[in-house]
């Protein structure tokens, strides 16, 4: 016999859980975040059941950085707003680092949908986004809007990198990201910035029907292999289909030195390039156009 949890008064086994408060949510972000009871939602189904206010509250993600617990079940949002979502990662040190709603998703079956975060701050140092940071498997139909996403230079490994509007990083044998909208948010970091995801892996079954309005896309890194790009950055190569849409989306870098600089001017998707410290010592715009 499963164990049982009490959530709003609701006595229900793990494969059926509801959630309508944030008292609620925050006990199940608690209990996946037991190491001991990490593998008890595989399969599992949780269902918000109303629309939360978390009040900005500090929120520890759901699933730790390196995979150490996780969730692989099935979240559905039914159509429900979280409000205000605050995290702060920014500071991690850890090469595996995970920022989001959920940190770590793991294995092909976990399922994140039809969840929308509103008034979000996320702050993180490696894999960051507002869905999730790291993971592997579906998210779909879930919309964020008016985020402000942050990704931090820490060290070498936590370098601000893999920072999504979704999702930090999807990993190979995902089902994908479908169906997902960002609007009217803020995507910053250091490299490799997406307004989906930040980077995926080129085995992924599927990104298609996204949606990307409002957005402004900004990274800053002496490495001449960042990218970022309007749905995906192209640093794992991965090409989204035309299906995905955008409007009004501003990418903006700001360079550091001349090797930087010649692939900035090289790249066809940036709208905006800064001249900042280093080799240079003022800040000046080469255009202002949007894409």
């Amino acid at each position: 016999t499963k164990d049982k949890l009490y959530f709003d008064g609701v006595e229900e086994n793990y494969h059926h859980e509801f959630i309508g408060s944030a008292e609620s949510l925050f006990a199940f972000a608690e209990t996946v975040n037991n190491p001991e009871k990490k593998d008890s939602w595989k399969g599992q189904k949780v269902i918000l059941v109303d629309n939360i206010d978390l009040n900005n509250q500090p929120w520890s993600p759901i699933g730790a950085c390196n995979g150490v617990t996780y969730f692989q079940g099935t979240f559905d949002g039914n159509g429900k707003t979280i409000y205000n979502l605050n995290i702060d990662k920014s500071t991690d040190t850890d090469g595996h680092s995970s920022a989001g709603l959920f940190g770590w998703i793991d294995k092909a079956g976990a399922t994140i949908k039809n969840v929308t975060v509103s008034n979000a701050t996320v702050k993180g140092s490696h894999w960051t986004g507002v869905i999730a940071g790291y993971a592997t498997g579906l998210i779909e139909n879930c919309t964020v809007t008016n985020a402000t996403v942050i990704g931090y230079n820490v060290n070498d490994e936590a370098n601000g990198d893999k920072v999504g509007g979704i999702v930090g990083y999807m990993n190979d044998q995902s089902a994908g990201l479908i169906g997902n909208t960002v609007s009217n948010s803020t995507i910053a970091g250091n490299r490799d910035l997406g307004g989906i995801a930040g980077g995926v892996a080129a085995s992924i079954k599927a990104m298609k029907n996204n949606s990307v309005n409002n957005v402004v896309i900004s990274y800053s890194t002496p490495k001449s292999y960042a990218s970022a790009g309007i749905f995906v950055s192209g640093r794992t190569g991965y090409v989204a289909d035309e299906s995905n849409t955008s409007s009004n989306v501003t990418i903006d870098l700001v360079v550091t030195d001349v090797e930087s600089l010649n692939a900035a001017l090289a790249a066809a998707n940036i709208s905006t390039i800064y001249l900042g410290a280093g080799e240079f010592g003022t800040i000046v715009a080469k255009s202002n156009k949007t894409i």
